[in-house]
């Protein structure tokens, strides 16, 4: 007579299969919501390694901005963040080792990123020495010394530019991407205005005030075209969450009167400068305007990190419970 097979033996062996599929899909699922969830870290850290370099940017932006008035004997007739040249150069140190800590500590694809933006910053011991040990006249003819000197800092610039635009392109989530976008588009728009504004500066540093030049009247209006072309870019990308801060800027621009007047100008050249209105119009402080608009845009690009982080680690912490359930 066979010998009878016990139910809970039977039930056992009916179950282990299924079990055993079980275990061996959650274990997948752990492995790979592990991977997602380390995926979704590198990303967020290319993000918010972003926001890094916009803040150095401005330092070093501040900085060239003041060296070049400085070396022109014309510090005075701009109102700049910084009071001195020790000032600026302390706030850009102070946002070197900043960078460089944040990207050291994310290491892997945020370091080979911006590597090459880091090792550019070596040159600013030469653009600073400039300055420091100058000694000649500091006046309206001196462009042969704040000429090349402002350039040197705009080519740093343009690199932690560069590596932005890199990490914009490498990003999945769109909301993280236009974040990133949107930040690094106001930092070129606050170093394109500087730059336009230089352009109409310098008839009146070199020159009898007069936009006469066709050369000169040729360059403010490529640069005032790039500030033109960008605000058209803000708009396009300031939806979703980003609506109120580019609805803010937008009314905060329109406040200062920068691009109506300085279309006047380029319009009516040749002729004379109105630089003491257009200056006022960028004398405003750093909530205000593209800087307030970057910071705003950072803070929100930092909680979407924040979000996507959350959100992979639990769905990694569910497939661990669901595993360790199956083993149970």
């Amino acid at each position: 007579m066979a010998r009878r097979i016990p139910i809970r033996r039977k039930l056992a062996v009916a179950l282990a299969i299924p079990i055993a599929a079980l275990l061996v899909v959650a274990g997948l699922e752990v492995l790979q919501s592990t991977r997602d969830a380390a995926e979704v870290k590198d990303q967020t850290d290319l993000a918010t390694a972003s926001i890094g370099p916009s803040g150095l940017i401005n330092t070093l932006q501040n900085e060239r901005n003041y060296a070049s008035l400085w070396l022109l004997g014309f510090e005075g007739a701009v109102q700049l963040p910084i009071k001195s040249y020790d000032e600026a150069k302390q706030a850009t140190d102070a946002a070197i080792a900043d960078f460089r800590a944040d990207i050291e500590s994310k290491g892997g694809e945020v370091v080979e990123t911006y590597g090459p933006a880091l090792e550019s910053l070596d040159g600013l011991a030469e653009l600073r020495d400039q300055v420091d040990t100058y000694k000649g006249a500091r006046d309206r003819f001196n462009t042969d010394t704040s000429d090349p000197n402002f350039l040197g800092y705009t080519e740093i610039i343009a690199g932690l530019f560069d590596a932005n635009t890199q990490v914009a392109l490498s990003i999945d989530d769109p909301v993280l991407r236009r974040g990133v976008e949107l930040s690094d588009l106001a930092s070129r728009q606050t170093d394109a205005i500087a730059r336009t504004i230089r352009s109409l500066l310098l008839p009146a540093v070199t020159g009898n005030n007069q936009l006469d030049d066709s050369s000169e009247i040729a360059e403010a209006s490529s640069l005032f075209s790039q500030v033109l072309d960008t605000e058209t870019q803000v708009q396009s990308l300031g939806a979703g969450v980003y609506e109120a801060p580019t609805r803010r800027l937008m009314e905060e621009n329109d406040a200062t009167g920068f691009i109506p007047l300085v279309q006047q100008t380029l319009a009516e050249a040749p002729g004379t400068v109105p630089l003491d209105k257009i200056l006022a119009t960028v004398d405003v402080d750093q909530d205000t305007a593209w800087y307030g608009f970057r910071h705003r845009v950072e803070d929100i690009l930092v909680d979407r990190a924040d979000e996507l982080n959350a959100a992979a680690e639990r769905m990694r912490t569910w497939f661990i419970v669901l595993a360790v359930v199956a083993v149970a």
